[in-house]
């Protein structure tokens, strides 16, 4: 073969290599174009973004474009009118957990002892577009609140800054793995060795310690823990921390280092998940604080908050949103926690028309709860004889399973006392006057808490009809009631809003399903928290009332109403005709769910009975699911076609299918700003539709 058949033959090899290599490279681009657009708020917040540039149109200068009227003068002020707004908010729903013998507050300028990873690298919010630009300048920082009230110490503060802190998983310690934006929050509990404060302990001296724990949570990155007969069995953490909302050694040895060499020790938990701080409330654990503070994500401006509170500028008065239980996994919401899989269903992935890639499993929840989540579970449970299963005890009363009811928070020097003065009631609604007393040393704020307990039956029970026996109808916060003084609050509740829903009920228009006012005694009553009263009084419905198609709950017809100017329901149907109560829209999954074994009150006291899913429910395929016999045996979901669907295709007969073509092009002299405060029922949104140019068909 001649050198220059072998430089041809060099040549093409050469060219086709390039060919591939650009190719790929093309599709890379292509797809990180389409990826960093999609994420494009998350990449300007951690990569930065660049200057803003803004060349106005000419042929827009006679338009309206300010949206919203600022009676702001500058940015500036803008900015510190929002900062103080979130700093406002955070100082109204920190929660006082735990507050031994006066631990909080504790004097401006005294000297504290931060500890914890979380201090220097904190959770302040969600992830993705949940997140936090903490490079913005207005963001307070746990450093610079602490510092900005305080004396830090700074040997402690340094060592921390030039310490590199390990993540913990199920094989051991790792380097931290740290996610941010869209990555998914992390699932290793990242924390520094102790042995970094060793040496340090004279500056921590008569000092108050002040130890951060903090967890992330968000999309993408769903708790570890070890749930047996779950998909995540065996996937706890290394040390024997069971699961990610518990607390780990590393955060255990750091709480003893502080107890150890601190006058006290005030916890700061710095998560938007409920935790497992049973240890910490307890006096008698080796790792108990004095002192715990719920900060949950802060944002901005929270950590300043925070700092109000430990010197007592501000008085706690922040509520739990949750009930915090001792044993999280045995929550009936944990039975079912880690994605079961399908016996024989698989799913092809995007790229419609044109799947890509190969099926994969189909995962899937099973919500055996039913209603009873979060506080309606542990109270049902408690008022109607039941018994609970606790760090693998069984038989176990309400105060083993839960570490602090729903609606639980403290306050520095207060003792508030609740009364109900007077109740009025008319067809419609429930009113009643609430008298609120400080009877404590300390002005500050309380919350009053009305709760409604509904009869349950013997109809209720043969008719699937499930209902809590406490539940949180309405709220208000006080003012800052001075000692020996009080505050009146009127609260005023519908008898609509006391309705249950019954998926099992016939309607006499062929739907089925609707909500009930069941007759019998509701009370109603003004709580402390969802588990303990101040006082209630009983109110009597005499009959049962349904509220289907003939009789729509008002809430139903305000979501259907036409709006007037100031966007009020007008109690005129939007769509000329007539309001629809609410009915089950997806009756073969409500069928699915009801062969489930759900939680409930029909066979005596509630109990936990929810468990991961069996083999027989992992085969049972809802009959909605358009699934079709695919090669191998396997059933493959199917995507829509969107040409030969019966239900949504382009075909007759469909419900969106039709013969006529829509206006284009029409010269309504209309811009999208002209259509600002419109309401959304107004014939000017259709004329801007029909300015536009349809094309012939939709292009594949």
């Amino acid at each position: 073969m001649s050198s220059t058949t072998k430089l041809k033959m060099n040549y093409r090899k050469f060219n086709t290599i390039w060919t591939i290599v650009v190719a790929v490279l093309v599709v890379v681009a292509i797809a990180a174009t389409v990826v960093m657009n999609f994420f494009s708020l998350s990449m300007e917040i951690f990569l930065g973004r660049g200057a803003r540039v803004v060349e106005p149109d000419p042929e827009m200068s006679n338009v309206d474009t300010a949206y919203y009227e600022s009676n702001a003068g500058s940015t500036d002020e803008l900015n510190e009118r929002t900062n103080r707004t979130a700093q406002a908010i955070a100082e109204q729903v920190i929660v006082l957990m735990k507050n031994n013998n006066d631990a909080l507050p504790i004097a401006k300028q005294s000297k504290v002892t931060p500890f914890g990873y979380r201090y220097g690298n904190p959770i302040y919010g969600g992830i993705g577009l949940g997140s936090v630009n903490t490079a913005s300048s207005r963001i307070y920082t746990a450093k610079r609140a602490l510092s900005e009230f305080f004396t830090v110490n700074s040997d402690v503060e340094k060592a921390m800054d030039e310490a590199t802190a390990r993540g913990l998983d199920s094989d051991g310690y790792q380097k931290p793995d740290e996610k941010t934006g869209f990555e998914g929050s992390t699932d290793t509990i990242i924390e520094f060795d102790p042995s970094i404060y060793d040496g340090l302990e004279d500056s921590a001296n008569g000092t108050t310690g002040i130890v951060f724990i903090g967890r992330s949570g968000g999309e993408g990155g769903d708790v570890t823990a070890d749930m047996p007969g779950s998909a995540i069995e065996g996937k706890g953490y290394a040390d024997g921390t069971p699961h990610q909302l518990a607390i780990s050694q590393d955060e255990r040895n750091t709480i003893k280092y502080a107890k150890e060499n601190c006058d006290k020790v005030v916890v700061i938990i710095d998560s938007p998940n409920v935790m497992e701080i049973g240890d910490l409330m307890n006096d008698d654990s080796d790792v108990s604080a004095n002192a715990i503070l719920w900060i949950g994500g802060p944002g901005g401006q929270g950590f300043k908050a925070m700092s109000e509170i430990l010197c007592g500028d501000v008085n706690p008065s922040g509520k739990t949103v949750d009930t915090w239980m001792t044993d999280i996994m045995e929550d009936p919401s944990m039975s079912n926690f880690g994605n079961a899989e399908y016996e024989n269903l698989y799913l092809l992935q995007g790229g419609y028309p044109n799947p890509v890639g190969d099926p994969t499993e189909m995962n899937f929840i099973e919500y055996e709860e039913n209603i009873y989540v979060g506080y309606r579970y542990y109270e049902t449970v408690d008022d109607t004889g039941g018994t609970f299963t606790v760090n693998g005890k069984d038989n176990q009363t309400y105060a083993d399973a839960v570490q602090m009811p729903f609606g639980y928070g403290l306050n520095y020097g207060t003792d508030f006392s609740q009364e109900i003065v007077s109740t009025e009631q008319n067809k419609d609604s429930v009113t009643l006057k609430v008298h609120i007393t400080n009877n404590g040393t300390k002005a500050g704020k309380d919350v009053v808490q009305v709760y409604y307990d509904p009869p349950y039956t013997d109809f209720d029970a043969k008719n699937s009809i499930e209902k809590s026996t406490v539940n949180l109808i309405a709220f208000e916060k006080t003012d800052d009631i001075q000692p020996g003084a009080a505050q009146d609050i009127t609260v005023t509740v519908t008898k609509e809003d006391r309705a249950s829903y019954s998926y099992a009920h016939e309607n006499s228009d062929g739907t089925k399903g609707a909500y009930l006012l069941e007759q019998g005694d509701y009370a109603l009553s003004i709580n402390k928290t969802a588990h303990e009263k101040y006082q209630s009084v009983t109110v009597n419905v005499p009959q049962t009332i349904w509220y289907d198609n003939d009789n729509p709950r008002q809430p139903d017809k305000d979501g259907q109403a036409v709006l007037d100017d100031q966007g009020n329901p007008t109690n005129e149907p939007a769509n000329g005709d007539t309001f629809k109560a609410a009915s089950n829209l997806f009756q073969d999954m409500t069928d699915h769910m009801s062969k489930i074994s759900q939680l409930t009150r029909a066979n005596g006291a509630l109990s936990n009975t929810a468990t991961f899913p069996t083999k027989e429910e992992k085969a049972d395929i809802p009959a909605a699911f358009n699934a079709k016999m695919g090669d191998e045996g396997r059933l493959i979901l199917q995507q829509m076609d969107l040409d030969a669907d019966t239900t949504l295709g382009n075909t007759a007969g469909s419900k969106v299918y039709t013969t006529e073509k829509p206006t284009s092009n029409a010269d309504n002299g209309l811009t999208l700003s002209d259509l600002r405060g419109v309401d959304f029922n107004d014939t000017k949104w259709d004329q801007l539709l029909d300015q536009l140019e349809w094309p012939s068909r939709i292009p594949e």
